[in-house]
């Protein structure tokens, strides 16, 4: 039937239809659709529904938003330690990437002809569509970092903290800004010093919730006058 008509998605959730909603995740390329059914799939809280939203989410459609936020959903209704441990190093994964650095160059070559590589000039290419990968996977690593801070895991701290210090292009600033606020949210002792290390970050929204982390922690006065502003 799915063939012809589109996915009734409310009529699914009212009927807590968990297949249905899963199928309805990859019908056809409606992304809008798969968007609806991950919500669903969120609010009614399903353990059968984490694979095929981490399958969503890693996908980076349009809605992979909503694949993250269901996933969330999904650990704080269930309370399962082996769901929440499966989706925290799955999103430790999605926010590095691994193999990938952050490469900000790009070919040229101002030397003599006759000494012209052509390996070097295809590794060179090769660092600019890595960057250019980097830079359009930013949003999907913001998210990854807001998943983390939701789920309130210790072994997620590390990942966070190191992404401070190496996702530092401009892309990256809501990426820093949501691994800041995680790292409150989850509010472990080893997340302190690279808090106050986001006390310089050059942008003022990440300076601010890294102050506003070490409050929390008690690590800082309400004002605090190291964060410039």
């Amino acid at each position: 039937m799915w063939s012809f008509f589109t996915p009734d998605i409310k009529k699914l959730k009212d009927r807590h239809h968990i297949p249905g909603l899963i199928k309805a995740l990859s019908w056809k390329s409606d992304t809008f659709l798969h968007g609806q059914a991950a919500r669903a799939l969120g609010e009614i809280g399903d353990a059968r529904a984490v694979e095929p939203l981490i399958e969503l989410f890693r996908l980076q459609e349009y809605y992979s938003d909503n694949a993250a936020l269901a996933l969330e959903q999904i650990a704080a209704r269930l309370h399962n330690a082996e769901i929440t441990t499966r989706l925290v190093m799955y999103f430790i994964d999605a926010l590095t990437p691994e193999g990938m650095v952050c490469s900000g160059r790009q070919v040229h070559y101002d030397g003599d002809d006759s000494e012209f590589n052509w390996e070097w000039a295809k590794s060179e290419d090769s660092h600019i569509q890595h960057n250019r990968w980097w830079n359009e996977g930013a949003s999907h690593r913001a998210l990854a970092a807001h998943a983390l801070g939701a789920l309130h895991d210790p072994l997620a701290v590390e990942a966070l903290s190191r992404c401070l210090k190496t996702h530092t292009g401009v892309n990256d600033n809501q990426t820093r800004l949501a691994a800041v606020i995680a790292l409150g949210q989850i509010g472990d002792p080893a997340g302190i010093e690279p808090l106050k290390n986001a006390l310089q970050d050059l942008d003022e929204a990440i300076r601010v919730q890294a102050a506003q982390a070490l409050v929390k922690l008690s690590q800082l006065p309400p004002l605090a006058g190291s964060i410039g502003i």
